[in-house]
């Protein structure tokens, strides 16, 4: 059986991440091929293919270019999260010169393949959604409920007074795949049952499928050793926030991370907050607590993330809106526990005071008794929740479960 997945990138985003230990896992069975078909390639692999060239890097350039000065033309939340992609690439050629018998689509924005030719791939197709822009308009997360409606004017946002771009997209969207037969898989819980309430997806059946982990990688080093190695003073107690775009990506919800620790922890002179990913200057500005930043950490530097997550005490998982949260089950697989906001897709990896906290949904009081509860923890129950956490994800994300998911729906097209 030969699988060829479809992403922008091979291996920089966590779309990216995912996809590529997908592939390493499917090379493992003899009975599968498994190729990926990029636009961004920074892996020297014959498995895989660069749809790129030097004419093709810059009409692809000049395409996303013109498709953020469509963004401005509407008031939106995040102009950086939209994607429109309404231009044809010609990649429909590549794949039907590779002739695999099973086409996976990952992350496929940033024009790499338009919303016509997605209906025009006349293969078996499976589709991963890695946020919610397959069941939206061209948003990838939003808090409004357009999707499950269907865009229309009278659920338009009142704030939105330019082209209503989002209902063009959709309904794009809508004429083009209103009869495909995609496979669709979730990577959570929240995130199957969004798109199982969408106008888009709500006939479909839909599996949740988490990303996939290489336990032999992301392991935990002894705490006083990493922090030894990063040079952070082991009388501290590390609270950990990482994500690639930093406080960029307000949907991550540092926002509300600064009001939580402002509130309940400046005058705890224990607590020190680590970060990863970009950082502003407001933000550091507004933090009333010690701040380290990491700086950006590329996805695939496994040692040095291991040596941030082994560190921390406790990971902070803030997000608004979240398909998954790969920070969270990395995190959990170096014994560090976890806090996050039920109703996220977050909430499938932790089990509530055994290895993390579940605080009610952007309950900014709740998050800070998740913190609290575990500042009041004995040495012996850290322990416990720290070794716990380990053996949680080990059991519930082994990649052979995963693996023997994705295998099947591979199969039911045989």
């Amino acid at each position: 059986m030969k699988i060829l997945h479809l992403n922008y990138y091979d291996i920089e985003g966590g779309a990216a991440v995912a996809m590529y230990r997908l592939h390493q896992l499917l090379k493992k069975n003899k009975n599968i091929e498994s190729n990926l078909l990029v636009f961004s390639k920074k892996k020297d692999m014959p498995d895989i293919i660069s749809s790129s060239n030097i004419i093709n890097k810059k009409t692809n350039y000049l395409k996303r270019k013109l498709c953020f000065q469509f963004t401005k033309y509407q008031k939106v939340y995040s102009k950086s999260t939209h994607s429109l992609n309404i231009f044809s690439s010609g990649i429909l050629n590549t794949i039907n010169k590779i002739k695999p018998d099973i086409v996976h689509l990952h992350w496929v924005n940033n024009e790499f393949i338009s919303i016509k030719e997605i209906s025009r791939i006349d293969l078996p197709t499976v589709w991963t959604f890695y946020d919610m822009w397959p069941m939206c308009g061209a948003e990838h997360y939003t808090a409004d409920k357009r999707y499950i409606e269907g865009y229309n004017k009278e659920n338009r946002p009142i704030e939105n007074n330019g082209i209503d771009l989002n209902k063009f997209i959709w309904k794009l969207k809508y004429e083009n795949w209103k009869n495909k037969d995609f496979k669709v898989v979730c990577l959570s819980e929240w995130h199957k049952k969004e798109a199982n309430k969408s106008k888009l997806f709500k006939n479909y059946i839909i599996e949740t499928i988490p990303p996939p982990i290489d336990f032999l990688c992301w392991k935990d080093i002894p705490k006083k050793i990493a922090q030894g190695k990063l040079k952070l003073d082991n009388s501290k107690i590390y609270l950990l926030f990482g994500a690639a775009n930093g406080t960029n990506d307000r949907r991550k919800g540092f926002d509300l991370l600064i009001e939580i620790l402002n509130k309940n922890f400046h005058n705890n002179k224990k607590i020190h907050l680590l970060t990863f990913g970009n950082i502003s200057d407001q933000d550091r500005i507004n933090l009333k607590i010690p701040t380290t930043n990491l700086g950006h950490i590329k996805y695939d530097d496994y040692e040095k993330l291991r040596l941030i997550y082994s560190a921390s005490n406790l990971t902070l998982l803030p997000s608004k809106l979240e398909a998954f949260g790969q920070v969270g089950l990395e995190s959990l697989a170096c014994k560090t526990p976890l806090i996050s906001f039920r109703n996220t897709g977050p909430e499938d990896m932790i089990e509530h005071k055994k290895n993390g906290y579940l605080s009610n949904y952007l309950d900014k009081e709740d998050f800070s008794n998740g913190i609290k509860w575990y500042l009041d923890l004995t040495q012996e129950e850290i322990k416990t929740i720290n070794d716990y956490s380990r053996q949680s994800v080990l059991k519930k994300f082994d990649e052979k479960i995963i693996l023997d998911k994705y295998l099947k729906i591979y199969n039911s097209f045989s």
